[in-house]
């Protein structure tokens, strides 16, 4: 094998890790997230039906949450996934917004 193409090889490896790793890939993976759950779940819908659920002499807090468990144990199983995916990638967000505030900071104080 050329010394060159076993170069390019390695190093494409070496790229296809980094972009995996990287925020990238992360951001790649929420914003597909976000567009399937776009395409597939009508936002605009489920909360005007929260409202209209939880409206009238027993409304509240405790009335839409349990119409909105209700409505996600009657989901198909890609809303649910979604849903899911969703949540996940927000706490991955805060998770990695909270690791780099902490790291800002301690360089700051140089």
């Amino acid at each position: 094998m050329n010394n060159n193409l076993l170069k390019k090889r390695i190093m494409r490896r070496v790229y296809a890790i980094w972009f995996v790793r990287s925020v990238y890939a992360k951001m790649a993976v929420i914003g597909a997230i976000l567009i399937a759950s776009y395409l597939h779940i009508s936002f605009v819908h489920v909360f005007s039906n929260t409202v209209n659920a939880s409206s009238g002499a027993s409304s509240g807090f405790l009335l839409s949450a349990k119409y909105l468990t209700s409505s996600f144990a009657a989901a198909d199983i890609v809303s649910k996934f979604l849903l899911t995916g969703m949540i996940m990638a927000v706490f991955m967000m805060g998770r990695d917004f909270l690791k780099l505030k902490k790291e800002n900071t301690l360089f700051a104080r140089n």
